[in-house]
Formats: C-alpha cells, sequence, structure tokens
C-alpha cells in the first residue's frame, strides 16, 4: 500500500465509522513495532470508548502492543492532521469521524488535512444517532413544547455541543434553521489485516453489548463501503455547513 491506514470511526447523522492512516507495509508488519491508534477527541467520549475497545481486540489478534493517543481539537482535526503527516508504515490508524472525514471539509477554510487523499478507509464501525436533551428545569416535555419556548424566551436561546464543528454542532444548527428560530451555540471541549481482525472483534459479544448499550448500531462495512459514506457525506455536510453559515475561521 501506498498510503496510510486510516481507521475511522465516520458519523453519518452522529454516525461512528472505522478507518486509518494511509501505509507503506513492510513483510514484518505489524512485529516491527507498536501500532499508534489516534482517537481525535476526549477520554470517555463514544468515540474514544469504540477506539480503546478496538484497540484492545486488535491487539490480541495482531500480537502487537497498541497505544490509544487521544489528541483533542478543531472538531477532531488536531487529530486528523497528525495522523496526516505520520509516517506511511502502517503503524498509525486513526479513529476518524463524521467531523473529521466530512464536516471539516467544509467548516474549515484551510484544513491542514485532505479526509480523501491522506487516508486509506479500512471499515465501518458503528452508526450513533445524536439526541435533543433539555434541563428537567425547563419544564417542557416535548419538542413542540421546547420550540414554543425558544421562540418566547430568548434567554434560552442556545445549545450545548461537544465542539465547534462537530456532528452535535451542525446538527443543532440544522435544528435551528428547520424550526426558524436563531440559537446560540456553545461548544465543549469535549489495514487488510486490521479490517478483518476489526470485523471479528465487532462480532464479539462483549463488544456489541458494550456498544450496543451506548446506543450504537454496529456496521462492520469494508473498505469500499466506508470510502463510498465518505464521497455522501462531504457534500451532504457540506451543503447544510454553507446553508447555516456555520464557520470556526
Amino acid at each position: 500500500m501506498n498510503r496510510r491506514i486510516l481507521v475511522t470511526h465516520l458519523a453519518l447523522s452522529a454516525a461512528l465509522a472505522v478507518a486509518g492512516s494511509v501505509a507503506a507495509q513492510t513483510p514484518e508488519w505489524p512485529q516491527a513495532k507498536p501500532i499508534t491508534y489516534i482517537v481525535p477527541f476526549t477520554a470517555g467520549g463514544s468515540t474514544d470508548v469504540v477506539g480503546r475497545m478496538i484497540a484492545e481486540k486488535l491487539q490480541a489478534a495482531l500480537k502487537q502492543t497498541i497505544v490509544v493517543d487521544n489528541r483533542p481539537g478543531q472538531g477532531g482535526g488536531i487529530g486528523a492532521s497528525f495522523v496526516a503527516k505520520a509516517a506511511p508504515d502502517g503503524y498509525t490508524l486513526f479513529g476518524g469521524t463524521i467531523s473529521t472525514h466530512a464536516i471539516n471539509a467544509s467548516l474549515y477554510k484551510h484544513l491542514s488535512y485532505d479526509p480523501v487523499k491522506d487516508f486509506e478507509p479500512v471499515a465501518l464501525v458503528a452508526t450513533l444517532p445524536n439526541v435533543l436533551l433539555v434541563d428537567p428545569n425547563l419544564g417542557v416535555n416535548s419538542v413542540a413544547e421546547l420550540v414554543a419556548l425558544l421562540k418566547k424566551d430568548e434567554k434560552r436561546r442556545t445549545f450545548a455541543s461537544s465542539g465547534a464543528g462537530t456532528s452535535t454542532h451542525l446538527a443543532g444548527e440544522l435544528f435551528a434553521d428547520l424550526i426558524g428560530v436563531p440559537l446560540t451555540h456553545i461548544p465543549y471541549k469535549g489495514t487488510p489485516p486490521a479490517m478483518v481482525e476489526i470485523a471479528k472483534a465487532l462480532k464479539m459479544p462483549d463488544v456489541q453489548s458494550k456498544l450496543g448499550g451506548l446506543g450504537m448500531d454496529l456496521v462492520g462495512g469494508t473498505p469500499e463501503e466506508l470510502a463510498a459514506l465518505m464521497a455522501r457525506e462531504i457534500p451532504r455536510w457540506g451543503a447544510l455547513v454553507k446553508k447555516s453559515g456555520a464557520t470556526v475561521n
């Protein structure tokens, strides 16, 4: 292979998937040195949970140490940029999301990596829906009641997300557009053998139980299916970014 191996947790809607960094594998792979798995978000989040679980199963299957490295920031862009510049030797995997491999392509005017050219899709791991949550003190029990409150009370027109440019940010912008009420965004910090060794991990009962408990729908698709998803999601989210006027520059 002449590109890095990308393990991406791509999200559609707010979904998770798996892809990795582009790589030129040597015959002794993966025994030459430990593998680094980059998670572009903080520890404890859904992307981190998935990444650590996948890393644990791959480590056992490959009989090689896999180090999980959290590099959060810029909607996952900092971690993605790091992986894009990593040596193309098959020893850097990446847990990407819809933010890193679809939304950021349109959100940032000067993105420090190319989500298509700098990565090689490996497998789509899971999809995860976004949910709308409100403070119980608001006294609303339905979306209709929430919309009515937002239209009536300007002080209530804020929403939080896991970070600027993330799927939760764009979902909030989409919600604001659909109800016709401006909302203020509050961001919070929030390889072929690997593709196989990933497919097996996703079929393990403990993995299905844990990820299913987080509301994820496990997928385990092929590299081609993940690449096709990326090709669809980049223009889809690009149109939403343009319409919403969202920017981080």
